[in-house]
């Protein structure tokens, strides 16, 4: 899809005969700038409220700036200074299926320039019709998502389905083998009560193989338990992510700091499942920045959707590794043959369950940024 934006935006340029131009998708309250041409910074964000391409997209309207140099809703006037521009065209991009705004489309030139669009009839009519296959492009891509989201949460439940089998299994034969322990025990403490009296030695043997046996099954239990069936429900954010602050293993260098969960709306998810989510990020934001820095938990609601963020200061992802690091065995740990690298495989896994997605990238400040996505739940239901 980038590459069509790009296009268009070119286009706008071509056809308007602009010096530039700036493609922009509405994310929340954000708008986020796709594709542009030079003098733009590709994700610059603005905000939706108080600017000019948003006033397009809140107005559903095309808007006209006669200076961009000197207009207080143009958030780079110092950029507008140094390129020369004085003129702006925006029209926003709505769906045609319901008229719902997506991004704007902007232009912008020079006044009184030979040549230079001057926000014509014919000039808001080109720059519309190509908001419109911008449109099309972005309504598109979103169906894909959707396309591919299903199918994978498809293999997902067929790969559960087999691995609920296997584990059942386990489960079963661990009880018949390991469960005998804490059995044998007590009968050797009872018929050799004597010996266990004069050896102290044995006698404390004894009694940590039965608590390391009971601690098996227990762990077993509870590690096999995220295979049980998912009964969604309204869920706190901020209840969620305090339960898993106290209970991941964080060494005392590492800082959490949690933004607005409060204002958020309840999500459909489990608290169980939301918590586990949580404590994986943060074991995985302690170990990337070995033990010490600043994770920071925040997020916001984007219409049906609440959008969470979890960034930390360490080195960042590799770019060679970007959604590969939610592959099973993908981890540093599982490279390094510390662990299985079930982490992050198990948080894109359970949030697939629960209807919602996420992503990583690098984040602006540095470090690493893990997006969550879950659906909002319903104010009036029940929690979970």
């Amino acid at each position: 899809m980038g590459r069509i934006l790009e296009h268009l935006v070119v286009q706008a340029t071509n056809l308007l005969n602009a010096p530039a131009a700036g493609l922009w998708t509405l994310e929340g309250e954000t708008l986020v700038l796709q594709a542009a041409t030079e003098g733009f910074e590709r994700g610059w964000r603005l905000p939706l409220h108080n600017s000019l391409a948003g006033q397009a997209v809140l107005d559903r309207t095309i808007v006209v700036s006669e200076d961009v140099r000197e207009d207080p809703r143009f958030h780079r006037r110092d950029l507008a200074r140094l390129q020369g521009w004085t003129r702006a065209l925006i029209v926003p991009i709505l769906s045609r299926e319901d008229g719902e705004a997506l991004g704007a489309l902007s232009v912008y030139g020079v006044r009184d320039e030979p040549g230079e669009f001057t926000e014509s009839d014919w000039d808001r009519k080109v720059l519309a019709c190509l908001a419109h296959y911008a449109a099309l492009a972005l309504q598109n891509e979103e169906r894909q998502e959707a396309l591919r989201l299903a199918q994978e949460r498809h293999a997902v439940a067929e790969t559960f389905a087999a691995v609920g089998d296997v584990a059942a299994n386990v489960l079963h034969h661990l009880n018949n083998k390991v469960g005998t322990i804490p059995v044998r025990v007590q009968g050797i403490q009872d018929k050799c009560a004597t010996t266990l009296a004069r050896d102290l030695y044995l006698a404390d043997n004894l009694r940590e193989i039965e608590r390391s046996a009971r601690e098996a099954m227990a762990s077993v239990r509870d590690s096999l338990s995220h295979l049980r069936p998912i009964v969604p429900g309204p869920v706190d954010v901020a209840r969620c992510a305090t339960g898993a602050i106290a209970e991941a293993q964080l060494p005392e260098g590492v800082e959490v700091v949690c933004e607005g969960l409060d204002a958020l709306p309840p999500v459909v998810a489990t608290d169980w499942g939301l918590t586990f989510i949580f404590t994986n990020l943060l074991e995985n934001a302690a170990s990337a920045m070995k033990g010490e820095g600043k994770v920071t938990i925040s997020g916001q609601a984007m219409g049906d959707w609440v959008e969470l963020s979890v960034v930390d200061e360490g080195p960042g992802i590799p770019p060679s590794l970007g959604e590969r690091a939610f592959e099973f065995g993908a981890s540093a740990a599982a490279r390094d043959g510390r662990g299985l690298g079930f982490g992050l495989w198990w948080v894109r896994t359970l949030l697939m369950r629960l209807g919602g997605s996420v992503t990583v990238e690098q984040a602006q400040e540095g470090g690493t940024r893990f997006r969550l996505r879950l659906p909002g739940a319903a104010k009036n239901d029940d929690p979970a």
